[in-house]
């Protein structure tokens, strides 16, 4: 256990100096020690220390940081989204914002020439666009024109083309009893053919459903789709993407879904950062 004097005022979250040393304060208070947090959350005791201090350098990339925070906070009954908000603002510092300085010109009255030369070449641009404008909707109107004086002759072609299609049909028709079973088993193999192509692979449904109280993680290559601790009965649909990681904090207290059939994905050395691509394959 660790030794920490007793303090005249209490602490809260609007006087600590940082989230690490509030979250050590609340965790001192409630009695807990860091292995207590360690093993319910299923955080490693050096991420725990490292939160405490501070120290942001030995912890993962900042979601998963955050992801652990949330849990801590919420482990301890604490504002989990101030604490998130209060983390976010020590580990990622905003970048200190530059200060323009506008300096004050004397105001000019009369135009010069440069100007009045600009604002000619402006209006002259606009009538030339104007003009153009008019000229290609004048050429559409006579296309226009041109396809309904052509209509006359496009159905003549069209009805003397029906024509030829009915006499191929009545010959068609006169074919003897051996073309005719020919035609058969063509469409017979055509048939068969089609049948014997292959399915396309769809690829199956994922489903994570807790039996207890743990924290969960899902994340794309630049998307994080879920992040928090869950009680028991909470069931989360994976999202149809390929590049899925999962990572799972008590592994035992979640189990994952394939087309319905339980499929082991986390295991005691294998529950962070797990692909899940290798067990949607048929």
């Amino acid at each position: 256990m660790e030794n920490e004097q007793n303090k005249t005022e209490e602490m809260t979250l609007d006087n600590a100096s940082t989230v690490g040393s509030f979250l050590k304060y609340t965790r001192l208070k409630q009695k807990k020690s860091i292995e207590d947090i360690s093993e319910a959350l299923y955080i490693r005791k050096i991420y725990i220390r490292a939160i405490e201090e501070d120290n942001f350098q030995e912890l993962p990339p900042v979601p998963y940081g955050v992801g652990f925070v949330r849990s801590y906070a919420d482990y301890l009954g604490l504002n989990v989204e101030r604490i998130v908000q209060f983390y976010k603002q020590q580990a990622m510092p905003q970048k200190e914002k530059t200060t323009n300085i506008v300096k004050k010109h004397t105001s000019i009255t009369i135009p010069s020439k440069r100007h009045i030369a600009v604002g000619l070449l402006a209006v002259l641009f606009l009538y030339l666009l104007w003009v153009l404008i008019q000229s290609l909707a004048h050429r559409g109107s006579e296309n226009f024109e041109a396809i309904e004086d052509n209509e006359d002759v496009v159905v003549e072609e069209v009805l003397q083309d029906m024509e030829e299609n009915l006499e191929t049909e009545n010959s068609l028709s006169e074919e003897t009893e051996d073309n005719q079973a020919d035609i058969q088993n063509n469409e017979n193999n055509q048939d068969n053919s089609a049948q014997t192509e292959p399915k396309k692979n769809i690829r199956p449904t994922v489903v994570a459903k807790f039996k207890g109280r743990s924290w969960f993680e899902v994340r794309g290559d630049k998307k994080v789709y879920i992040s928090g601790t869950y009680n028991q009965g909470f069931e989360y649909n994976l999202p149809d993407v390929e590049g899925l990681r999962v990572s799972v904090g008590r592994y035992y207290n979640v189990e994952f879904y394939v087309d319905g059939k339980l499929t082991k994905i986390v295991k005691p050395n294998q529950q962070n950062n797990v692909s899940i691509d290798p067990f949607l394959v048929h």
